[in-house]
Formats: structure tokens, sequence, C-alpha cells
């Protein structure tokens, strides 16, 4: 119940002078003290508010920053301030008493509760931030400092109240430290570092002050522990949790000790105070404070406000400065709108910019305000400077607020027909922005008509920007006919190729790799016109050329046109390897998609691949994976040996892919496997530990690829076993043994070694010994009738997973069933293993071929799917359903949906209740076979075998666990919008259940939902959602009908969703659980 609280007293400072803070009086005090914006120090009557002593600043321009009573002696005051000292005030003698110096500007301060420390965090000055530490025994020196917990200010420092050790420190770099002082080394100090947004307010809380409490200043809250920097809670935003009083930003936070209690403040555009109590279950609004104040409450941002007012130019213009440079750090300044609008009509560019840059970051969580600003931009679009002009148009088209759009039109039609070249081309690409915000009112307007008209202007750029918005709205559009290119346009095009910058060029050439010639020769003019783009210096333009010619290698040219393609072609790909890493690698990842589409272009250029001693990790990497791709019978014996050379090298993760790669090339070219393997055998002589396991792993595909061509290596494998320490090793070397059981004598005691430690083992391991083991048993049934007992006993009694018992009890009913059944499964031929790996499919490849030099290529993902949601319109999905042409291939979606993250999307199988712990009964067929099994391992060894005895029973049925959600959307990926959701069977109805939240500054509505054609023809019943407030969550329930049309999907569960709502339409793959639908 929200209390207010009456006025009883105040005081008024004099004009132009604020208190910046309100210092909690010491224990049994009655003096509580004030900072003030003029540097002084007042201290009041805590019960009369009467002035008692007025401290003064050593200089009349100090800048206070932080105050603090100390903890043993209420007389005795310490100020820190922006001239980077900290001064030790006596009220007795209204003078200060001592003064450390920091070496840059003080930010926070706290003291031990054993009094002998006192820690300093400064601002980010140079190219440090401090934090520095005095023993209160010795204040004459800086006793230690940290520089290298954070990289910018300092504005927290906390030390907890009953451990003099334990410190914790935040900053606006978004961490908050943990800090142990046992030792004062930095990197032995630090144990733990949290990840948040930009720190405003930290402490410790609880009875034993064992949590953490967090404010930042994006005004959110969180709660974590302070042994293991675990996080209980997140609140968000605390405006969006407090509707009965509006709040606009945060004040500070405070544990009462004695109720155990804490409490947040937070304040309101008017005055207002409200006072939340903290608790696990929320916020509550507790007490309000109102009458007492008619502005902004303490803090920077009335420091801001005043200056934002003042009558001198330059001053607005730094304040604007501060601003931004708040806002980039992450603080909230939305408060200062009026104030940083009302400097809008300025002739000072730079400020002018600067303002433009705020509104473009607020107007959608201001729309109200913005408004104030249109008859600036108005008057800015007619002004002479044509600077000035476009950056008015370019700033009311990034606004991304519908309440304009009246206010645009004109400006924005003039502005297309301007005498200026460079307004004209910045209106165009505002059109594109208009569009995204509403398609209806382009259109109508003739706005995208007269951007079509601007495809024949006399100006390249101009050209340049009209095809990059045409091609952006096309791709959004349902209509097909928005950029189309005839004879004249492509003759312009081809024009302005050689006149644009480099942005306009890889515009135009994005846009001709989308155009199919009408004939062999308007191809080959083409070709002539984008080959000299090859020689350009910026990579960005010689990779968009790249991608006109490869696409164009698919048309029916001549074979001459195609051979001479293919020779320019690989210059500038071999050029690009020769820039910084970071290019290097976007090359690479792109060089390995050209060469699985056409392995030709790059075949006399294996050395340019071989790695340099400087060249970072992931382009060492790289380059490996183009050497394998380009590995072929005359170039083999130069790549094997400069793979073995790379096996000698420092970098273990190297090495490790090194070696791969020599059973990689041994697998891809059959006449030098025996070469390859020679070098992999003088590796393991070496007796490296990295290498000799990784090698076994190598051996055992070799294996997979000549069955029986190698087995004079096993022995030497073997000789390795007690050095094996990872599972993935360990598990080859147990399929090779089992493989070969036959031609190894003491095959059945290398096994045996590994059952020893079998309950430890990881579940890779274990189900390579369970298999093993069958084979050794059908091979060898004398040797091993005891040791396959053993394992199926422990694999089916003693193991808590279940893969590990399924394993099992699929062998133990295969073997009690028919050993001569039980040899034709388990000891069938092999398939061929794929000489190839590292490979998209088809149609992936050539849909990222399209897309070379864009993120897609580089990642190896669709970009219809990258980064968990495409944003496209509701139309064109519904044409994806359709036209079986144009639909992604399902092994694309998966592949994403996978890559994204999406957690275990089939499910298990025996959780037929979808979250309920699996049963662990075993079944009475199970029970009735087992005695078969008996009689098949009898074989005169001293009795009859008894057979696995059955889980018991549980006394009483599993409690059903909260089913966990997989994370459909992600509000980082999908325009704010989350969605978290699962699959349920309740009384014979399938069902989808979503949980919705809104992520983002905006209402959200007018949800939809529809599923891609699926292997079950399951259709889901409509999305009904309500206006979705920011911060909102909505759970909901989609009932599934199985009444489309079925249509086989790979993998057979797979399931393809589009979500869409007012700001767009969002694509996520997800796998329904088998048990659900089978």
């Amino acid at each position: 119940m929200t209390t207010p609280f009456q006025l009883r007293n105040s005081i008024t400072k004099p004009n132009q002078v604020y208190p910046l803070d309100i210092i909690r009086p010491p224990v049994n005090s009655q003096v509580f003290g004030a900072p003030l914006s003029n540097g002084e120090i007042h201290l009041h009557d805590i019960s009369t508010l009467q002035l008692l002593t007025c401290l003064p600043p050593p200089t009349q321009d100090t800048i206070l920053t932080h105050c603090m009573f100390d903890t043993e002696s209420p007389h005795l005051l310490w100020a820190g301030n922006k001239s980077g000292t900290i001064l030790l005030y006596d009220s007795r003698t209204n003078s200060a008493v001592h003064q450390l110096v920091a070496e840059k500007p003080v930010i926070s301060f706290d003291i031990n509760s054993s009094h002998t420390l006192l820690a300093c965090g400064t601002e980010l000055t140079g190219e440090d931030s401090y934090i520095n530490f005095w023993d209160l025994r010795n204040l004459n020196t800086i006793y230690k400092r940290f520089e290298e917990c954070h990289s910018d200010d300092v504005t927290q420092i906390k030390f907890h109240p009953s451990e003099p050790k334990a410190m914790i420190s935040g900053s606006t770099d978004g961490l908050f430290c943990l800090y142990n002082l046992e030792t004062m080394e930095e990197d032995d100090a630090l144990y733990q570092v949290i990840k948040a947004d930009s720190v405003s307010k930290i402490g410790y809380f609880g009875p034993n002050y064992e949590y953490l409490y967090c404010l930042t200043h994006m005004e959110t809250f969180s709660i974590w522990t302070f042994e293991e920097a675990n996080q209980i809670c997140s609140f968000g935003d605390v405006r969006a949790n407090t509707p009965e009083l509006k709040l606009d930003y945060c004040i500070d936070c405070y544990y009462e000790p004695s109720h155990e209690r804490l409490y947040l403040t937070a304040g309101s555009q008017d005055g207002a105070v409200g006072i939340l109590n903290v608790s696990l279950n929320g916020l509550e609004l507790t007490f309000t404070l109102n009458g007492g104040h008619s502005d902004i409450v303490r803090g920077e941002n009335f420091e801001l406000k005043a200056d934002l007012n003042s009558e001198y130019r330059e001053k607005r213009k730094e304040t604007v400065k501060k601003v931004i440079a708040n806002m980039t750090l992450g603080k909230d300044v939305s408060a200062l709108f009026p104030d940083v609008v009302k400097n809008m009509q300025t002739e000072d560019l730079e400020l002018k910019k600067l303002i433009y840059l705020y509104l473009i970051n607020y107007a959608k969580t201001q729309p109200e305000l913005v408004i104030l600003a249109v008859n600036t931009f108005v008057k800015d679009s007619d002004d002479p400077n044509p600077l000035i002009r476009a950056l008015a148009i370019r700033t009311m088209g990034c606004l991304r607020v519908e309440k304009i759009f009246d206010y645009l039109m004109d400006p924005l039609k003039k502005s297309l027909t301007d005498t200026d070249p460079y307004v004209r081309k910045t209106s165009a690409l505002c059109i594109a922005k208009l569009f995204d915000l509403n398609p209806q009112t382009a259109i109508e307007n003739g706005f995208v008509q007269i951007l079509q008209e601007l495809l024949s202007d006399r100006n390249p750029m101009v050209i340049a920007n009209a095809v990059a918005a045409l091609s952006e709205i096309s791709e959004a559009s349902v209509q097909k006919d928005i950029l189309v290119i005839n004879d004249v346009i492509l003759t312009k095009l081809l024009a302005a190729l050689n006149e644009c910058t480099e942005w306009g060029q890889t515009c135009i050439l994005t846009t001709l790799a989308t155009y199919r010639p009408k004939n062999a020769r308007e191809a080959g003019d083409i070709i002539e016109r984008v080959v000299p783009r090859l020689q350009h210096v910026n990579a960005s333009v010689v990779l968009a050329a790249v991608k006109v010619l490869m696409v164009y290698l698919d048309f029916n040219i001549s074979e001459e046109l195609n051979t001479t393609i293919v020779r320019k072609l690989a210059p500038p790909l071999v050029t690009l390897l020769s820039t910084e890493p970071e290019i290097q690698y976007v090359a690479l990842r792109n060089i390995n998609l050209i060469l699985q589409k056409r392995p030709e272009i790059l075949s006399q250029e294996t050395r340019v691949f071989f790695t340099k001693y400087n060249d970072p990790p992931y382009v060492k990497l790289e380059k490996l994976e183009v050497l394998i791709k380009l590995c072929c019978e005359s170039n083999i014996d130069q790549i094997l040996s400069e793979l073995k050379e790379y096996a000698n090298e420092v970098d273990v993760d190297f090495v490790r892919k090194s070696v791969r790669a020599i059973g990689r090339c041994a697998i891809k070219v059959p006449v030098a496997s025996d070469r390859c393997v020679k070098v992999l055998m003088n590796l393991l002589s070496m007796g490296v530990n990295y290498i000799v396991q990784e090698t076994i792993v190598v051996m055992k595909d070799i294996f997979r690829k000549y069955p029986s061509k190698y087995e004079g290596v096993i022995p030497t494998l073997c000789q390795s076993l007690e050095s094996l320490d990872e599972s993935d090793s360990k598990a080859a070397l147990i399929w090779i043994i089992g493989e070969y059981a036959q031609q190894i004598d003491n095959a059945g005691e290398l096994i045996e070694q590994f059952l020893e430690n079998f309950r430890y083992e990881n579940t890779k391991v274990q189900l390579q010994l369970i298999t093993a083991t069958v084979k050794l048993f059908l091979k060898k049934p004398s040797s091993a009738q005891s040791m396959v007992q053993k394992v199926l006993q422990n694999a089916t009694e003693q193991n808590d997973n279940p893969d590990i018992r399924d394993r099992a009890f699929v062998y133990w009913r295969l073997l009690s069933a028919n050993p001569e059944t039980a040899k034709k499964v388990v000891l069938a031929e092999k398939p061929p293993i794929e000489s190839e790996q590292g490979t998209v499919s088809e149609a992936l490849l050539d849909e990222l071929i399209r897309n070379i030099g864009t993120l897609a290529s580089v990642s190896h993902k669709s970009p219809a799917l990258l980064g968990g949601g495409s944003y496209v319109d509701m139309n064109s999905y519904k044409e994806f359903l359709a036209d079986g042409e144009d639909k992604v291939e399902a092994s694309v979606i998966l592949e994403t949906a996978q890559a994204m993250g999406t957690g275990n999307l089939i499910g298990d199988l025996l959780d037929l209740d979808f979250g309920a712990p699996p049963t662990t009964n075993i079944s009475p067929a199970v029970q009735t076979k087992t005695s078969n099994l008996m009689d098949l391992l009898d074989m005169d060894m001293g009795g009859p075998i008894t057979p696995a005895t059955t889980t018991p029973s549980l006394s009483s049925p599993p409690t059903v666990q909260p089913v966990q959600q997989e994370t459909f959307l992600s509000g980082a990926n999908a325009k704010g919008l989350e969605m978290l959701g699962n699959f349920a069977s309740r009384n014979g109805q399938l069902f989808m259940d979503l949980t919705i939240t809104n992520k983002d500054t905006a209402v959200m509505n007018d949800f939809a939902v529809q599923f891609n054609v699926n292997s079950y023809g399951l259709v889901p019943s409509a999305l009904t959602v309500p206006d979705l407030a920011p911060n909102q969550t909505y759970k909901t329930s989609l009932t599934l009908f199985k009444t489309g049309n079925p249509q086989q999907m790979n993998p057979i569960n797979l399931l393809q969703i589009a979500i869409k709502n007012n700001n767009g339409v969002y694509y996520f793959a997800t796998n329904i659980p088998l048990s659900l639908v089978s």
C-alpha cells in the first residue's frame, strides 16, 4: 500500500546553488550533510534542518563528486572532487585537516569496516581509470593501485559492512567486480567479474550482507549472491514496474539492517519521489514524497539541465556534448529532451548534428515531444546550405515516429528534386526508411515511383542511393516490380559504376548480381564493365565484383568467356590475403564457398594459403580449411609437408587441427593415403600427448575409409592406451579395438582396462565400450562371456543415463533373440565415410554465392534466418509457403536454427509427459527376454548367469517438474519481441504453449502466426494477443490441428514458423518432440 508523506519542513538554498547529495549521518548522530553545487558542504540538524556549519571548498571552482562521514568519528567527513583530491574535514574546526591526491578526478570512494583501508575510484582520463588504495595509518602516499579492472569511469566502490577484505567496484564500462583483498596484487585480488549495463549504484544487503544489488544508468535493477555472484533476479527497467506512480529516473538504494529491508528511491520530472521496497517478488511502491520539489531531484541531470539553459552559447554546446557522451555510455538522459530541443535553432552545424543525434536516439521513447522539433526540421529543409538541408531530411527519416509523417511529406518531395545532388541522394535513402515504417504511405504519396525515376538521374551517387533504396524496398515488398532493370536503366547503372564512391559501387554490383542477362552478348557486356572492379583497392567492391562474376558463370555464356572469368578471378582473391587479418578472414570464408562451387579457380594458388608465423589463429584455421579444399593428387606432397610442419608448432589447437587435416587429406586423396598414414605414425612416435590423442581419432576415420588396409599400425596405436585422457581419443581407440578384435590377440584385456572405470567415463566412451564389448563377444564368445554380462548389467542397473541404458537394452534383446541376427546387425559392413567435410548443402551454397561479401557468406548461414529472425513482409512469407520453388530448403533452416543455440530440439523420446522425469521401470518384455540371454551366455563357465534385475518401482509417481521453455525468439534479434515456448499434449490434444514478452519501448499488437508445410500437417489456431506494453508478458496456448497437407521434412519433426506483429515478421525453426506426434 502506498503511503503519501506530508511535507513538514524544507531548506531553500541560494539561487543557482543546489544540493548534490544527502550524506547519511553516522550512528546515533543528529547531523546530516549536504554537498552543494558551489563546492561547499553544509551540515544540518536532522530534526530542525538548522544549518550548523559550512565546510568551505579548497578553491572556488571545486566540483564535489562524493562525500561520506568517517565511520569512527561523527566530526570527520571525507569529500572527493573533480580536481583529483579527497579532503578530510573536521567539523569542529570547519577546515580540511588532510588531503589525499588521487592524480585523476575522484568519482567514488569507501572505507573498510576495520578502518584500515580507503579505496577510491577515478574518472577515465587518458587511457586509464584507477582504483587507488590508502592505508589509513599512513595517508602520505598511495598504498596500492589497480589499473586493469575497469576501462571506464569507476562510479562505485563499496566495502563489505563486516568483512574488511571484501570489496566490490562498478563502472560505466558495464562491469562490476568482486575482490578479496587478502592479497593486494590486482590479478589475484579480483576473483569475479559480472557483466551488466553502465553501473550507477551497487552495494551489499541481507541479514548477513550475503546479497548484492546493482542499479544501472539504464534504470535497470538486479540482485546477486555475494559468494557465488549468481543472479537471483532481474527487475528490468524500474520505471516500468511502478504503474501507480510515473517514475522517470532512479536516485539511490538504501538497506535498513534493523528491519532487513532494501529500499530503492526514484523520482519523476515534476519532483515527486517514490520509495520502493525491494523483494524477490518484485518492486513495491511503499511511500511517496510529494510537494517538496518542483524539478528533478539531485543528480547529474539536474546540473546538465541548468547548463542547457545557460545564456552562453559555448556553455550550452559543451553541455550538449556531455549529454551525448552520457547517452553513449548508456546513461538515461531522456529527461533532458525539452531542454535539448530548445537548442536546435542554431547556426552551429556541429551543435545541430549533436542535437539531431540525440533526437534520433530518444524519439521513439518521447514521440509526443518530437513534434516540438518539427518546425525546425521544416525550416532547415529550406536552408541555403545543402548540408543542413540534407541533415534535416536524413534526421527526419531516422526518427521512426509515425506522428511526423505528415510533416515529412512536403520537405521530402521537395528535396527529391533539389538542385544539389547531395540532398537528392540523402532523400533517396530516406524513402527506404519511410517505406520500412509505413509502406502504404510511401506508395500512396508516390515516393516509390519518384525513387524509380531517380535511376535516370545525371549524378552517379544519386543513382547508387536510389538502387540501394529500391533494393531494400524490393526485399520487403510483396510486389516484384519495384526494381525493374531495363536496357536504359542497365546502361545508366554500368555508366555510374565507374564514377560512384566505393559504397555506391558495392550497391550497384549487388543489384547486377540479381539481374539475369537476356543473352550471352549482354552478359559479356556486363562482365566487361565489372571485371575492372576486381582491381579496386576496397575489399568490399572486390568481393561484390566476384559475386557478380560467380553468378554469371552459371548463365549460358561462351566457353571462352567462362575461361576468361575463371582466370581473372584468382588474382584479386589472392591479393585480399595481403590485407589486414580481419579482411583476410572474410576473404577466406568466401574463398571457402567459391572453392566448393568452382575449385578450379584457385587450383594453382596453393602456396598463398600457407600460414605465416604472425597470422592470427582464426586466419590460420581458415587457411587450413582452404588447403584441404585445394588438396589433390598434384599438390598433396607439398600440402602434406606443410601440414607436418604445422604439427610441430606451439599452438595446441592449431596442431590438433593440422593433424586432423592430414587425416582428411588421406580420405580425400586415396592415392596419398599411405603417405598420410606414414606422417601420422611419425607424429605418433613423438609421444606428445595431444598429438597422440588426435592421431588416434584421425586413424579411426581412416580405418572407416580403408577397412583392413592399415591393420599393421593397430599395435602401435594400442601402446598409447595408458596415456589417453580425452573422451574422443578413448572412444576412437575402443572403436578400433572392437572393430578389429579378431586381429588383436589381447583385445579383451585392452577393453577390460577401460571397463575398470566404466561408471566414471564420458557418455561417448561408455557407448563405445558397450558396442565394442558386444562386438568382442560376437567374435570371441568364449573369452568375452563374463565381460559382456558385466557391461550390460552395469549399464542397465547402475547407470542413470537413459541413452546408456537404452543402448544396453537394445543389445541385450538382440543377443537374447538370435546371435546370428545380432552378428548381421552389429558386425554389418559400415557405410563409406564422407570424403569431404566442412561443406554446405548445394541449395545453401547457391544462396551464399549470391550473397558473397555479406555476413551470410562469412557465417555460412542462410541470410533469411541469420540472427534468429529475418524481417520481411507477411505476404512474402505466404508466397514462401505457397511457392515450392522459392521455399528455403528445410536442411538450411534446421542448420541455422541449430547454430542459433535453440537447445535440445528433438527432445527425449521416452519423456511422454514433456517435462516429467522419464520412468525407470523396465518393460515386462525385457524381463522375459533376459532369460533367453542366460542360455546364450551359459557356456560351461561355472553355472548359469543371473539375468539383470528390473529397476525397482517407485513408491509414488514422479513429481512433474515445471516445463523448461525453449527460446524461439530473443528480443535482441526480433526488434524487442521475446518468445519462449514448448509443446505439450493435454487430453489427447496437441498444444504449443507460448510466453511472449515485449522488450521494446513501444506497444506491440497485431499478432499472427503461420506454420510452413510440415511432416504432420500441423496447423495452428489463431494467435490472440492483446496490446503488449513495454516489458509486459503474456502467456497463451495454440491448439495444433492435423488438418494441413503433410509433406516430408528433414528431420521429420522440423517445424518452420513465422510470427507477425506490428513491427514485422520473424522466422524461426524448432523441432516438435517425436513422442507427441508419433
